[in-house]
C-alpha cells in the first residue's frame, strides 16, 4: 500500500519515544555535570571566605574615604569574629565613640559579623585613618597593616591608606 505522495507505508509504525541508548547517554551526561558540579556547591565555606574578604576590603576602603571627606578619623575596631566602624566625636583629640553609619542599609551603625568558620585577625587593631587617608595605629603612627580574612589577607599601605587584596 502508497501513501497519497507516493511512499510506502510502513508495515509497524514506530512508537514516540527514547530509546534506551538515549536514555543511558543522558544519565552519563547527567553524573559527569554532577561530578564536577557539586564539589562546587558544597564549598559554600570557600565562597563565605571570599564574599566576607570583599566586604571587609569594602568597609576598609570606605573608612580611609570617609576620613578624608569629614576631616574627622575613622577607627575600624576587629575582633575575631567582627569588625565596627566608629569615628571621633568632635574630630582631633576626642574619643571614638562617634557610629559611622552603614552607606548600604542606612543603619546607625557600621558593624558586621563574620559567617561561620571565617576568622578575623589584624596586625594592627585598631586600624585608625586620619584626614589625610592614611592608616594609622592608636598612637596615630602611619602603620602598614595586614588582616587576616580566613585564609586569605587584606594588604593596607600606611602612608597611603591604599587596602588591597592579596
Amino acid at each position: 500500500m502508497q501513501s497519497p505522495s507516493g511512499a510506502p507505508f510502513r508495515a509497524a509504525a514506530r512508537e514516540a519515544g527514547f530509546t534506551i541508548v538515549e536514555l543511558v547517554l543522558v544519565v552519563a551526561i547527567i553524573a559527569v555535570l554532577a561530578a564536577v558540579a557539586a564539589p562546587r556547591f558544597l564549598a559554600m565555606g570557600a565562597m563565605s571566605a571570599d564574599l566576607y574578604q570583599s566586604e571587609v576590603l569594602a568597609a576598609l576602603r570606605y573608612a580611609q574615604r570617609l576620613a578624608v571627606a569629614s576631616g574627622c578619623g575613622v577607627q575600624v575596631q576587629m575582633t575575631a569574629s567582627s569588625y565596627t566602624l566608629t569615628q571621633q566625636t568632635g574630630c582631633a583629640g576626642a574619643a571614638w565613640t562617634q557610629a559611622v553609619v552603614d552607606p548600604s542599609t542606612n543603619a546607625a551603625s557600621y558593624a558586621r559579623s563574620a559567617p561561620p568558620g571565617v576568622t578575623l585577625s589584624a596586625t594592627v587593631n585598631p586600624l585608625r585613618f586620619d584626614p589625610l587617608g592614611r592608616a594609622t595605629n592608636s598612637a596615630g603612627a602611619a602603620s602598614d597593616a595586614t588582616i587576616g580574612v580566613g585564609a586569605r589577607t587584606i594588604s593596607v599601605v600606611g602612608e597611603s591608606g591604599y587596602a588591597q587584596a592579596s
